[in-house]
């Protein structure tokens, strides 16, 4: 005997109770609500401030890395030339 013909079908009270997702129901208020909607997760809050955190470095380390560049190259009123200095390591380095 297959366990269909030896407890039957489901009934199609059984199946749209065992659909719902609101929960378990109660006597006087219905349904409780998800346990989803009861107690949120702090995982996409999380993942949210941790990309928004990584964006922020990266900016700021593109900015400085511009601006100490810049700095580098830009002709300075007595003192020792950088872009110069630069140059010269570039020289030494490729002979």
């Amino acid at each position: 005997m297959s366990r269909i013909e030896k407890f039957g079908r489901r009934r199609p009270q059984e199946q749209k109770t065992a659909s719902v997702e609101a929960g378990v129901e109660l006597e006087g208020d219905g349904y409780l609500p998800p346990r989803r909607e009861k107690h949120p997760s702090l995982q996409p809050k999380l993942t949210k401030w941790l990309v928004n955190t990584l964006m922020l470095l990266f900016i700021v380390l593109a900015c400085t890395l511009f601006f100490w560049g810049r700095s580098l190259f830009a002709p300075h009123e007595g003192t020792h030339d950088a872009a110069e200095a630069w140059k010269g390591a570039c020289l030494c380095a490729s002979t």
